[in-house]
Parts: C-alpha cells; sequence; structure tokens
C-alpha cells in the first residue's frame, strides 16, 4: 500500500512539474500596440517637434527663445517663399496627445508677407495614413488691420484677439514669447510605440525612426522690402496639447521644438572673402616688386 501511495506521490508531483513546464513554456502574447490609448495616471506627452533635416543645436544662437530647438539655418531671401515640414511626435508610449494646436512663431509681422499651415499628414509605424486635422489656411500681414473680421491676419501675442482673450507674454505660461503668431489644429498626436529615435541631447537622434507623428508642411513668404533687415528673421514653431487659463495659453510641457533662422546667402560671403583675399594677393604682389 505504501508503495502505491510513493507511486501516486510521484505521479502527482510529476504532473504538477509537467503543467508548470507548459505554462510557462507557453510563449505570452504580446500586447498590440495602440497608438490611441490613455492612461489618466500619467502626466500629459511631451510633444517633441522636428524639422526635417535641421540639427538640434540648443542654446548656440544666443536667443533663449530657441534654446532646446532643432535649428534649420535658412538663407532668407526678399521676396522669397520657404517650406518646412515639422514633425510632431507625442514623446510618451502610452499617452497620445489629444487635438494640438500647432504655433508659428515670429517677432517682426513686417518681415513675413504671408504663411500657409498646410494639412497635416498623420504617419503610423512609418506609413503614411493621409490628411490629418484641419485643413490647410493662409496668414497675411494685414498691417493696419486691427478689425476682428480679419480672420486672416497674424495675431500679436499683447493684444486682444477676436475670443477677447490675450496671451499671457510670460513665456512659462505659453512655451513661447511676445510677437506674432498663427495656429492652427493638426488632430490627435499618436503615441510613440517605443523610443529607438533615440535622445538628441545625447547625441544619437535618428529621424528615420520615428515611427508615430504629425507632419504639418509651413510655406512662408518674406517680405519683398528690401530695406528690412532678414538677419533678425526668426521663424520658430511650437505644439500645445491641452489648453488651459485661456483658449491660447497650455499647460503642456513641451520639448525640443523647432526654429528656422537666418544664415547669410553664399554670395554674401564669398564677396567679401573675395575682396581679402585680392587685397592679400595684391599686397603680396608690391612687396615682391619691391624686393626685385
Amino acid at each position: 500500500m505504501n508503495d502505491r501511495r510513493k507511486i501516486g506521490t510521484v505521479l502527482l508531483a510529476g504532473l504538477v512539474v509537467l503543467s508548470a513546464m507548459v505554462i510557462f513554456a507557453t510563449p505570452a502574447v504580446a500586447e498590440e500596440y495602440d497608438p490611441w490609448a490613455t492612461d489618466p495616471t500619467l502626466d500629459d506627452p511631451s510633444l517633441f517637434l522636428y524639422i526635417e533635416g535641421s540639427t538640434y543645436n540648443p542654446s548656440t544662437s544666443g536667443d533663449t527663445w530657441i534654446a532646446e530647438s532643432w535649428i534649420n539655418p535658412v538663407a532668407f531671401s526678399h521676396g522669397a517663399t520657404y517650406t518646412d515640414y515639422v514633425d510632431v511626435v507625442a514623446d510618451n508610449t502610452q499617452n497620445y496627445a489629444e487635438d494640438p494646436y500647432f504655433f508659428v512663431w515670429f517677432k517682426d509681422n513686417t518681415l513675413i508677407s504671408s504663411i500657409t499651415v498646410g494639412q497635416a499628414q498623420l504617419f503610423l509605424n512609418g506609413t503614411d495614413q493621409g490628411p490629418w486635422g484641419d485643413v490647410a489656411r493662409t496668414w497675411t500681414t494685414n498691417i493696419g488691420c486691427t478689425d476682428c473680421p480679419c480672420a486672416n491676419q497674424f495675431t500679436d501675442s499683447t493684444s486682444s484677439s477676436c475670443s477677447n482673450q490675450p496671451l499671457d507674454p510670460n513665456p512659462g505660461k505659453h512655451q513661447g514669447q511676445t510677437g506674432y503668431w498663427v495656429r492652427i489644429r493638426i488632430g490627435n498626436v499618436p503615441a510613440v510605440p517605443d523610443k529607438s529615435y533615440g535622445n538628441p541631447e545625447d547625441g544619437d537622434f535618428d529621424p528615420t525612426k520615428l515611427q508615430s507623428y504629425v507632419r504639418v508642411p509651413v510655406e512662408y513668404t518674406l517680405t519683398s522690402d528690401t530695406a528690412k533687415d532678414l538677419t533678425t528673421l526668426i521663424i520658430h514653431y511650437d505644439a500645445h496639447n491641452n489648453e488651459a487659463q485661456s483658449c491660447y495659453q497650455s499647460s503642456t510641457k513641451n520639448s525640443h521644438d523647432a526654429s528656422s533662422y537666418y544664415v547669410p546667402e553664399f554670395s554674401t560671403i564669398a564677396i567679401p572673402v573675395a575682396a581679402v583675399l585680392g587685397l592679400l594677393f595684391f599686397f603680396n604682389y608690391r612687396k615682391h616688386r619691391r624686393n626685385d
């Protein structure tokens, strides 16, 4: 009888071990990535902005406005039109950004004739999902137009808007500064499935690994008035998630904004350099003639 009990005990123990092996050996089903998942216990996602082809170059311009920013140096010319493609990323693997505003900021409205923010495109896992958010819209300077029906004028951040909700000039309130701006809704920005694109602060950022984002085309035409100094022009991009104190303010943490700013055209640099080299050659030639 004891032998039977021993055999039974051994068989039972073996069955338990075998069951455990089967359970733990069964591969776990991977949870499918949901770009629109939300976790109310988490903070709102930071909004990461990147201009295609730009360089992360914080604080080197001497302008605190574009600190922590992707810099796109542009050889601005009077009357010319330029296009930036700005990718907006919700830097959080679990929370998407809910229909944020995309902003274009600038300090001097007399340097820009018009700005067109095209309709955004949604990218999921690198695949273009098509148009997203509001349709394209164009703003012009409309200098001297202060009436609210002038809906396409640039907005002065220090004055009341058509909603009578002035933007607080405190940069801590809206991640910008006093100046002028235009804005548009760009639709929900999907959460990123992982951080494989790297960290720009560590120097390992790879834009080709941005899996999920919203791309916004911005076209701007500069003033044709050659008396205007374009060296002071900065086009700054920002995005705000949830509105807080007013319709133009945000409590969302932002990181790595994007800016295009002026760099001298090649001819502007080349001509003075050529002149200096020419003078050096001339004086060197005269020196040799005296020695002869």
